[in-house]
């Protein structure tokens, strides 16, 4: 199990064999996830839930009709580790090898090295309370996005050689 979630009252598992549904103690493939390897789960503010898969991005309505989208839809790379919807109800996603990408209700925007990111393998993705995006990479990085400006964020640790793959913010504000 790689990521769970509650989803209109029902529990759900990402596995790397499809997502699963736990209905009556008993546990199925939700029809049309079977094989893809589920990353991320989130609910969307339509009651929508959203999955990361190696392949692209899944959205599943309040019926568990199944719509994909992936870089034949304009994705730059096919692999997403992470969702977050920030304060905005803009959808951000880690893309491995693609930067990070933002969906809004117009188009996509994908920011990548050209617009600042310090590294084009995204892993994680976290909004802090004043609304800052923090992405952390495989360089051991950490970007930040703020009021449209992207900036790496200097570090009093060496950590060159690690992927970053949390972010966690306490009640403190310490990362």
């Amino acid at each position: 199990v790689n990521s769970l979630i509650q989803h209109n009252g029902n529990l759900y598992a990402g596995t790397d064999k499809g997502l699963l549904i736990e209905a009556n103690n008993s546990w199925s493939f939700v029809k049309g996830t079977e094989g893809y390897f589920i990353n991320a789960l989130k609910n969307d503010q339509h009651n929508m839930l959203l999955v990361g898969t190696e392949t692209g991005l899944i959205r599943l309505d309040t019926n568990d009709h199944v719509e994909y989208l992936n870089e034949h839809d304009g994705l730059p790379s096919r692999q997403i580790s992470s969702i977050l919807i920030d304060n905005e109800e803009n959808i951000w996603l880690t893309s491995k090898r693609g930067g990070l990408v933002q969906l809004r209700n117009s188009n996509f925007v994908n920011i990548s090295v050209a617009d600042g990111l310090s590294n084009q393998y995204a892993n994680i993705i976290c909004q802090l309370d004043d609304g800052t995006i923090i992405v952390g990479n495989d360089n051991g990085g950490l970007d930040l996005i703020k009021n449209g400006e992207v900036k790496k964020m200097p570090l009093q640790t060496d950590l060159q050689s690690t992927s970053i793959k949390d972010i966690v913010e306490d009640d403190n504000g310490n990362l």
